[in-house]
């Protein structure tokens, strides 16, 4: 963890970790309770976690509409204390989370990339190629088909 925070990691670079550290952190807890005869803990402890990550399923999961989300969003800032999940990488703070505003656009893009691919002639393929590869999501074709067909 210290290693992700000191070269500005993502925090989905830990995710294949944290199955293990569940785990883990779950076998220590139980082992506690069971020690101390707390049984009913078993119980209240988990529901505690449950009960306490509602509230962030709507920033962690895009479950909302855009408005809803970011509504919801400053409504979490202000009251949840979840200014952090704002933040985007460049550290400035915005009223979307960036993993759900990265989802956001891709469409245009692709309609762009669409576009350009229709008008392009064959002197300039070899220049623009590498901005088609995407096309998939529009129904353009492979540029592997078009390599011996345009130059």
């Amino acid at each position: 963890m210290l290693v992700l925070l000191l070269f500005s990691g993502k925090v989905y670079h830990l995710a294949p970790a944290y199955p293990m550290l569940l785990a883990g952190g779950a076998v220590a807890i139980e082992g506690f309770l069971t020690r101390r005869g707390a049984h009913r803990s078993m119980v209240t402890i988990p529901l505690i976690v449950v009960i306490g990550s509602l509230g962030t399923i709507p920033i962690a999961i895009p479950i909302l509409s855009v408005d809803a989300t970011i509504a919801y969003g400053k409504f979490g800032t202000k009251f949840l204390g979840m200014e952090e999940a704002m933040r985007w990488e460049d550290g400035s703070f915005h009223d979307l989370p960036q993993d759900y505003a990265d989802m956001l656009g891709w469409q245009e893009q692709a309609e762009a990339v669409a576009r350009e691919y229709r008008e392009i002639g064959h002197a300039d393929v070899a220049g623009k190629e590498t901005h088609l590869e995407g096309g998939k999501v529009v129904h353009l074709p492979s540029l592997e088909w078009l390599r011996g067909r345009l130059t």
